[in-house]
């Protein structure tokens, strides 16, 4: 088996262990010192050693009063306006889902994985991929989230899972990168159908995202073979177009494909017709330079026709303030960013509150965009 099934109701939460007040330390030292007069009687050895002890919680004291009082931490990211809409993210560096409010206040915070892929369910769980960590016994997997953290079901496998998408009969589609398969599992972590991706199993470098089309076929951003290729569900190739570093393909209501490309120096987003032609395109070189976007990551159609877009920090390397996040119209205008003052943050996820989902009836899902983006790439 490559993985176990697991079904918990936790409640408990880790919390840190904490900080003794630096008043009760100063109140100590007081009392010892207080009490050294009356022991006229102890020895004094005895006397010399509560002495040492009193100037050793004097210097204790002192140490803890310089590190609370040092530098703060560095400012939390700000956005540059409301984005007027709810929305959730996965942040790999930091192991955090977040959920913002349409005026960009966090609302919800969840860190017990390494996130790669999340949705905000239309019950108000979570559905979240993750990869191997020490939280997770080194194990990647899908978890569903309760509102409250409870965990619902978690699945973990001896693999990375690079993705998951909530299907319309309840079940979960995932990406076993390692093993090169896109498998449905159901809600007991069963294992209903699996196919082998066309690229090799080459561990990390495998696949990405995978996505349910609502016309039946699998969309599977092969990032390192440099292949976007759409299949049947039995695995059978239907297209394959050549995109470097694909990572996250969206299938769109009208038709439409619109593809995140990651690494850089050739991270773009770009938007396919029915035939594969570029309708539409997006780099980092036409946004304005002190947003130092380098790697991008999910992107997704907006139900006004702009498109949100996820980006990599600390996958740039170096320092100082960089966009995590922005809005950007057809026209290439940034409605609002969200910026990240260290890059600290590695975001590989973002999706509205509700998710739309292009596997679900229009019934069940949240608002999509059917709107085709104008203009020249």
């Amino acid at each position: 088996m490559c993985h176990r099934s697991t079904h918990i109701d936790m409640t408990a939460m880790h919390q840190p262990t904490p900080r003794i007040p630096l008043s009760f330390h100063r109140q100590e030292v007081h009392i010892i010192l207080s009490e050294l007069p009356r022991l006229t009687s102890c020895s004094k050895f005895l006397r010399a050693t509560l002495v040492g002890l009193a100037a050793v919680f004097c210097v204790w004291a002192g140490w803890l009063r310089a590190e609370e009082s040092a530098a703060p931490a560095a400012p939390l990211p700000e956005f540059s306006a409301k984005p007027g809409y709810a929305l959730i993210t996965a942040d790999l560096s930091l192991d955090r889902i977040t959920q913002y409010d349409a005026d960009g206040k966090v609302t919800w915070v969840y860190g017990k994985v390494k996130p790669i892929d999340v949705w905000a369910m239309p019950d108000g769980t979570v559905l979240v991929a993750y990869l191997p960590s020490p939280q997770t016994a080194n194990q990647g997997g899908v978890r569903l989230i309760a509102a409250d953290q409870r965990t619902i079901f978690d699945f973990p496998f001896d693999d990375e899972i690079m993705s998951v998408q909530p299907l319309a009969n309840g079940n979960v589609l995932i990406a076993e990168c390692h093993f090169g398969r896109v498998t449905e599992l159901d809600r007991t972590g069963k294992r209903i159908k699996s196919f082998q991706v066309q690229s090799k199993p080459s561990d990390h470098q495998t696949m990405r995202q995978v996505r349910l089309t609502a016309k039946g076929t699998v969309l599977v951003g092969e990032c390192y073979s440099h292949k976007l290729r759409e299949y049947d569900l039995d695995g059978k190739l239907l297209k394959e177009h050549d995109l470097r570093f694909c990572y996250c393909p969206q299938p769109q209501p009208d038709g439409h494909m619109l593809v995140a490309c990651w690494n850089a120096p050739e991270a773009q987003v770009v938007e396919l017709d029915a035939a594969g032609k570029v309708v539409w395109r997006l780099t980092p070189a036409e946004l304005p330079k002190d947003m130092a976007v380098s790697h991008i990551a999910e992107s997704i159609r907006l139900p006004n026709g702009n498109t949100l877009v996820s980006a990599s920090c600390k996958a740039a390397g170096g320092n100082g303030p960089r966009a995590m996040l922005f809005e950007i119209t057809p026209e290439k205008k940034v409605v609002w960013q969200l910026t990240d003052r260290d890059s600290s943050t590695w975001m590989t996820a973002v999706k509205q509150i509700p998710s739309w989902n292009p596997a679900l009836p229009a019934a069940k899902n949240a608002p999509g965009s059917a709107k085709p983006v104008p203009g020249k790439p």
